[in-house]
């Protein structure tokens, strides 16, 4: 399934790290600009579903599932990642 999210711009370090708590410590998503940010951190040349996502380009949700899955992402932001590409695709497919 192809995605294609947007956001203003990216966020910085302090707003990032706070939705991904307030996403644990409710039991909540992360927003997609979180996501996005997230992506940014980790990019690199051979991960395109990553690389589309940080730059607000259309990607293939299967694709990013296996990106992060390859252990590319840190822990603590690849389940937040994750959550947040469960979402995404639950909403996708309604």
């Amino acid at each position: 399934m192809y995605a294609h999210v947007t956001t203003y711009r990216l966020g910085n370090s302090a707003e990032t790290w706070a939705d991904m708590a307030e996403a644990e410590t409710f039991d909540g998503v992360i927003s997609d600009q979180t996501a996005r940010t997230i992506a940014s951190w980790w990019q690199a040349p051979a991960q395109s579903a990553i690389v589309a996502l940080s730059h607000g380009l259309p990607f293939d949700t299967d694709e990013l599932r296996d990106e992060i899955g390859r252990g590319i992402i840190g822990p603590p932001d690849a389940e937040a990642l994750t959550a947040w590409l469960d979402e995404l695709e639950t909403l996708l497919s309604v």
